[in-house]
């Protein structure tokens, strides 16, 4: 091997050092400093979609499903180009870009996604507009089809958090490095004597960053699984699913803005969606969870209490982005705690990048992006982005998120293969779907049967109102 070979692979590595209960080899905490912290924030940036690819991935864990997601993305990469708004669409989708995030990411010293060149576009070399895809509106009314080079800020070159020591827990929950938080993690794992404390420092390589990804989505003790045990402690590897906090709909506030009219089709004896029938917006809803970047998810859900690791890392997130003294800069820690998902963003005169974002932790910015006019966030104007397929159009979503174009033989064969006991089992209703619905579906979708568990309350609750003299 070269010496710049070797150059390369260490710029590409960073030291974790565990601390391991002898006795019951787990780990109880893990030291690290910026290069390694700023790789699992990284985790909280990524859209969903490119999640579902990474999981997919070969890595020392084999790849792994992450709920109806998967199902969801492998739909979107069958679909017919005829069923889309344009080519640009299935790209967004399959693709799916976090401006500014992204360039963040691309300066860290340890980067989970693939290192590849990020391609910006604008309506001309005079434009101020950027857009991470080609071919998409602009501001000014003209399409994105020039490729704009542009110099990345140094700001994105300072990762997430500045040079500091860090705790991470078993659950990954981050907090400083300090006799405060370590004395009580020591306690908590009933430890008696130091001597029962193996200390071992392990190089982290984008392999190992990629199995400590796919065990966070599957398991509630990703460092001992990943470093530990090389495996995640779920047996079935293909047939978990991730466990996210509860959703509490009731919590959220209703809005009139957001609602689809859906045919629902159920088998009566099992209680389970089997499919819904819907126009295209509710399919360009449902498509649109691929985009969704997992912090504004994990924002949204945080409404309940949760010991899913993912949780806990963007708590202790959440938790040091109060102290306002971790993290590079104040426009950064704004884009952390508001995950932007990005459609178009700005030059500045400088040639760096100003950007346009859309607050996925907010309730309602993200169903707007996907679908009608929507408001920028910074810039407050208006732009049109009418939807991932074409309309006015039917189609299908299945109980595990299989959206395709509507055609009544393929309904029939489906059904006919699905779980129902008979036709005269299956049973159609007409449900209006508002905002409440929509986050119970997101909130399933990370699990099987999603529409089941999204919708099934809200269809029960209507149907005994319909009874009701």
């Amino acid at each position: 091997m070269s010496s710049s070979s070797r150059s390369t692979k260490a710029e590409n590595q960073v030291r974790l050092k565990l601390l391991i209960h002898k006795e019951k080899n787990i780990v109880i905490y893990a030291e690290a400093g910026k290069d390694f912290v700023d790789s699992l924030f990284s985790f909280l940036t990524l859209p969903l979609g490119h999640i579902v690819r990474l999981a997919g991935e070969e890595s020392n864990i084999p790849a792994v499903r992450v709920g109806c997601l998967t199902t969801l993305y492998q739909s979107v990469a069958k679909l017919h180009n005829e069923c889309l708004r344009n080519e640009i669409c299935k790209d967004m989708l399959l693709h799916p870009r976090n401006m500014p995030m992204e360039l963040y990411r691309q300066k860290l010293k340890l980067n989970v996604s693939r290192s590849e060149a990020l391609n910006y576009f604008s309506s001309s070399d005079a434009c101020s507009c950027l857009s991470a895809f080609k071919n998409v509106s602009c501001f000014c009314g003209s399409l994105t089809s020039y490729r704009s080079i542009t110099a990345s800020s140094g700001e994105y070159e300072n990762g997430f958090v500045k040079e500091n020591n860090f705790i991470i827990c078993d659950d990954l929950y981050v907090m400083p490095n300090a006799i405060s938080n370590s004395l009580p993690l020591l306690q908590k794992h009933g430890v008696q004597n130091i001597n029962h404390v193996l200390e071992k420092t392990v190089i982290v390589s984008k392999k190992e960053l990629l199995d400590l990804l796919k065990c966070s989505l599957l398991s509630k003790t990703p460092l001992t699984d990943a470093f530990l045990l090389k495996k995640c402690a779920i047996p079935d590897m293909h047939g978990c699913y991730p466990e996210l906090p509860e959703l509490d709909i009731r919590q959220l506030p209703n809005d009139s803005g957001i609602n689809f009219d859906v045919n629902v089709i159920l088998s009566k004896s099992n209680k389970k969606v089997l499919m819904v029938q819907a126009e295209e917006d509710f399919a360009n809803f449902i498509l649109s969870f691929l985009t969704y970047p997992l912090g504004g998810l994990l924002n949204i859900l945080q409404r309940s209490p949760s010991s899913s690791c993912l949780e806990q890392l963007n708590k202790s997130l959440h938790f040091l982005l109060r102290e306002d003294k971790y993290f590079t800069s104040h426009y950064l820690q704004d884009l952390l705690a508001h995950p932007p998902c990005t459609y178009i963003g700005y030059k500045a005169d400088n040639g760096t990048l100003v950007i346009t974002t859309y607050l996925a932790s907010m309730l309602y910015d993200p169903f707007y992006y996907k679908f009608n006019a929507h408001v920028s966030s910074s810039y407050y104007r208006r732009i049109e982005f009418e939807g991932f397929v074409k309309g006015p159009c039917k189609f299908t979503v299945t109980d595990d998120l299989v959206v395709n174009q509507m055609f009544s033989g393929a309904c029939l064969s489906f059904i006919n293969g699905a779980d129902a006991s008979a036709i005269s089992d299956l049973e159609q209703r007409t449900l209006r779907i508002g905002l409440k619905e929509c986050f119970s579906i997101l909130k399933a979708s990370f699990s099987h049967s999603a529409l089941t568990n999204g919708l099934l309350r809200h269809l029960e609750t209507t149907i005994k109102q319909e009874k009701k003299p």
